[in-house]
């Protein structure tokens, strides 16, 4: 009752000052002929040319004109303005409306895409692998197949220690189907790390099981041996290391860690 009262006194106190505005830039020739034709009465009346009892009269004459024009013109901009006000309120409405419409469809748009996603979830799975640690140990090595040279001098490789965390952000599960690491030293060129199998009686460097499938909300962690042959851990700094998963349903995630 009380927002009625306020936006009831609120609507009429604008609507007079709009007809206001409107009147005091429309009527000022009308107040000054009426204001003329008064005091020419009165001047008559005061050089004895006007009779006493005619001076009502005479003023009725001479101003009922411009009261019936200034009347005519309040009535005409009454109805101009209370039109404006409506307009302007259809108008506001209107862009309340449109600004409504376009939150809905902001909202609505969000909410496919939550539920594209959400099915997503529901179909496929995403593992995903992080690299937590990277230790990285040269190895020379005599290997007849790398020539007589380097069964004199050896050759240099570096075995790459990698402590991998993976889990399954959606909830289908799935196996690890391939994985593998790609080296990629200062120079660009990268190589291919073979892997190799993991001390199972060392405790500090447990193996990562990627035998089991992935579930949702069971991350696991452990250790991977790759070795990266013909390469030097000097030529390393500056690289990277990039692991890859392909997951049962053949979708490839990669995690990549920079050597210092």
């Amino acid at each position: 009752m009380v927002a009625s009262r306020v936006r009831f006194l609120a609507y009429y106190g604008l609507f007079l000052r709009r007809l206001w505005a409107d009147l005091r830039s429309g009527t000022k020739g009308i107040a000054v002929s009426v204001i003329v034709a008064v005091s020419v009465v009165i001047l008559q009346f005061w050089y004895g040319l006007t009779r006493k009892d005619q001076i009502a009269a005479s003023i009725i004459a001479r101003a009922a004109p411009y009261f019936g024009i200034l009347l005519f013109l309040v009535l005409y901009h009454g109805v101009r303005t209370a039109w404006k006000l409506h307009s302007e309120e259809i108008a506001s409405h209107a862009d309340d409306l449109e600004g409504a419409i376009a939150k809905f469809q902001r909202e609505a748009g969000h909410l496919v895409e939550e539920n594209a996603a959400l099915k997503v979830q529901l179909q496929e799975p995403h593992i995903v692998s992080e690299i937590l640690k990277c230790e990285i140990e040269e190895e020379r090595r005599r290997d007849a197949n790398d020539g007589p040279l380097a069964i004199l001098n050896g050759t240099t490789d570096c075995r790459i220690h990698l402590f991998i965390r993976l889990s399954n952000e959606h909830r289908v599960s799935s196996v690890i189907e391939t994985y593998g690491v790609q080296v990629f030293p200062r120079s660009g060129l990268s190589r291919v790390g073979s892997e190799e199998g993991i001390d199972v009686n060392n405790p500090h460097r447990p193996e990562l099981n990627t035998n089991s499938t992935v579930e949702f909300g069971l991350p696991r962690s452990g250790w991977l041996l790759f070795r990266a042959e013909h390469t030097r851990h000097i030529d390393l700094g500056g690289g990277r290391v990039v692991f890859s998963i392909t997951d049962g349903r053949k979708n490839l995630t990669t995690a990549e860690f920079r050597i210092p």
